[in-house]
């Protein structure tokens, strides 16, 4: 037997851009190697994020050739200028 008091939200309670593909997220199931993995998690802590997060982020760029820019992406960057200018200095 049907349940017939389900009840469905609103399409007119969200915006068109909620309906981008960029904001739609797919649920998969895949195999990552554990070394990749255990990278992103380290380098998603240093930064304050979701490993998941993190590893959305880096596929767009690959994939789409996406730079996404926040201030953690532009903090992540000086530092490694900063490295770079350490190494070159010495």
């Amino acid at each position: 037997m049907k349940n017939k008091n389900i009840t469905y939200g609103k399409k007119e309670l969200l915006a068109d851009e909620d309906f981008e593909p960029k904001n739609i997220k797919v649920r998969i199931n895949t195999y990552i190697d554990l070394d990749v993995i255990d990278a992103l998690k380290k380098e998603a802590k240093r930064n304050g994020e979701k490993y998941q997060t993190l590893l959305n982020q880096k596929l767009r760029e690959i994939v789409l050739d996406d730079k996404i820019t926040t201030i953690k992406d532009i903090e992540r960057r000086l530092k490694k200028v900063e490295n770079l200018l350490k190494v070159v200095n010495h």
